[in-house]
């Protein structure tokens, strides 16, 4: 699936999109997701824009576990209701080339030795959705993605 994110102003002001698998196209490649919600006070927002960032699920203490196999769209409508009631959103993975956009925004280490893809230990992918709240918590929501063949 395809999210949509918007800059409003700054140097990098404009739309990006963000390919984020939903679900695997391919029968023997199972996809799974894990959410992990936590309260967060205003300093915890980030910036505005662009910034070089690193993500490992290892290291923010996600296991196996922790993930689900996606079924049925479940993945998306998890997607769709936290980008619908959010204030902001954060987006983690690999720029395109051209700039426009980001893929890759699932696991990417965890990969077998003498897998085709190579390993990137602080370059996991990750949305993560903010919630704003006058009369209660901020929230924090991330969403990790990770093909079964992945190990943490």
């Amino acid at each position: 699936m395809y999210l949509w994110l918007k800059v409003n102003w700054g140097l990098y002001s404009g739309r990006y999109e963000c390919a984020v698998n939903a679900e695997s196209i391919q029968k023997n490649i199972q996809v799974q997701y894990c959410v992990r919600d936590e309260e967060i006070t205003a300093g915890d927002f980030p910036s505005v824009g662009f910034w070089k960032a690193e993500v490992s699920y290892k290291r923010l203490g996600l296991t196996q576990k922790n993930f689900h196999p996606i079924s049925n769209g479940s993945l998306r409508s998890v997607i769709y209701h936290y980008a619908e009631n959010c204030t902001m959103a954060a987006a983690y993975g690999v720029t395109y080339e051209e700039g426009n956009g980001l893929h890759d925004m699932h696991m990417n280490s965890g990969e077998k030795k003498g897998g085709k893809n190579p390993n990137r230990e602080l370059g996991d992918g990750a949305l993560v959705f903010y919630e704003r709240h006058e009369t209660t918590s901020s929230r924090r929501t991330w969403i990790f993605t990770k093909f079964a063949s992945q190990s943490l």
